[in-house]
């Protein structure tokens, strides 16, 4: 399989962790929040419970991979809760990756 870009990235290495099903998931890739704007990049990835709750050794090879792919441009990594919005019953986690551009 043929993976391209920052999203490319992020799927091959949740297909190298082992987590084959999220390479088809929705992943998103867009300039990051706040005010005033910080540079760079967000990539999340929706309905992550499965990885969220994963046995830390299986986190820890995603983040390894991870860091293979983004090198030092990732700033952080971390889990956030679904937003209300979304409306999903039970709520779900997301995985986000701040990155530098």
């Amino acid at each position: 399989m043929s993976y391209k870009g920052d999203t490319g990235k992020f799927r091959k290495a949740l297909a190298h962790a082992g987590f084959i099903g999220y390479s088809e998931g929705i992943i998103f890739n867009d300039d990051r929040h706040g005010t005033p704007k910080p540079p760079g990049r967000r990539l999340k990835l929706w309905f992550a419970d499965s990885i969220a709750d994963a046995p830390l050794d299986r986190q820890w090879k995603l983040e390894e991979a991870l860091r293979k792919e983004f090198g030092n441009r990732i700033v952080s990594m971390h889990f956030i809760h679904r937003a209300k919005w979304a409306r999903t019953n039970p709520p779900t986690k997301s995985l986000v990756i701040r990155l530098n551009t």
